[in-house]
């Protein structure tokens, strides 16, 4: 199943905020939305999730507008992972997690939630956690369970908004595995909007460069990231090297009135 974003606008008001945006996402697949505070990353992906509309531009899901199809269907086909959430409801980590089956819900979970919920936990290593009030986990533990919220609707497309913004490096990488895993061994496809060009890089297939809402760039990130690309969208000065198979990127700055820090 391909997802595809068609020459998309949005405006709030009299302020446009994407301008003819087209990418596709293949089935499986991991694209990774890149660019700068201000460049529309979020407010894309809540037009792809349905939260926001415009009436120009289209989502298709194999070539099928997202618009024709029911919204309990729609919220079958995409499972979204916000940029933060708060402690809530002292929800259980099971409970928090059978919420991904409210689209198949019409009055009481039935056997096949409270089994498809249980199974969610053992892929995604959270079963020690199921009877765990939610406000009893550090930021990584809670960042996993809401990625097995999504996950237990079921979804073909996964769509998540800064999944390791408030996260150490640990658990970023913990975080960023299990969604290369749950995108390979389920082929979901997954499009995530990114800070980090390292990891972005490390963990996508493809990169979609957005900047002041469009898109500057659409490729596999070994040719998208080069020194005059970066600086175009950030306007900074960078370093990029390959090393080992992998495309790393350094920052090239210097503390204002010091010169480069000399490291012994």
């Amino acid at each position: 199943m391909i997802f595809e974003v068609k020459n998309l606008d949005f405006r709030f008001g009299r302020n446009q905020i994407l301008k003819d945006i087209s990418f596709q996402v293949p089935e499986g697949s991991v694209v990774s939305l890149v660019g700068p505070n201000g460049s529309g990353k979020t407010t894309l992906l809540r037009c792809i999730i349905g939260a926001l509309h415009s009436p120009n531009g289209q989502i298709l899901v194999d070539d099928q507008p997202v618009k024709d199809i029911q919204p309990r269907d729609v919220s079958k086909l995409i499972g979204y992972v916000p940029q933060a959430e708060g402690n809530g409801f002292p929800f259980t980590v099971f409970n928090a997690v059978l919420l991904g089956r409210k689209p198949y819900i019409s009055w009481n979970p039935s056997q096949r939630d409270l089994d498809m919920v249980s199974e969610t936990l053992v892929t995604l290593g959270l079963e020690q956690f199921a009877l765990r009030e939610m406000n009893e986990l550090s930021g990584g533990e809670k960042q996993k369970v809401y990625i097995a919220r999504a996950i237990a609707n079921e979804p073909q497309l996964l769509v998540l908004d800064e999944p390791t913004s408030s996260l150490d490096l640990r658990h970023q990488v913990e975080v960023l595995d299990l969604i290369g895993e749950l995108s390979e061994k389920k082929q979901i496809s997954v499009i995530m909007a990114m800070h980090d060009l390292n990891l972005a890089t490390m963990y996508s297939d493809r990169l979609v460069m957005l900047k002041n809402g469009q898109v500057m760039g659409d490729g596999p990130p070994s040719e998208l990231l080069t020194v005059d690309k970066i600086k175009s969208l950030y306007g900074v000065d960078v370093s990029v090297s390959h090393e080992n198979g992998m495309l790393h990127v350094f920052l090239n700055h210097a503390r204002k009135g010091e010169s480069q820090r000399q490291v012994p």
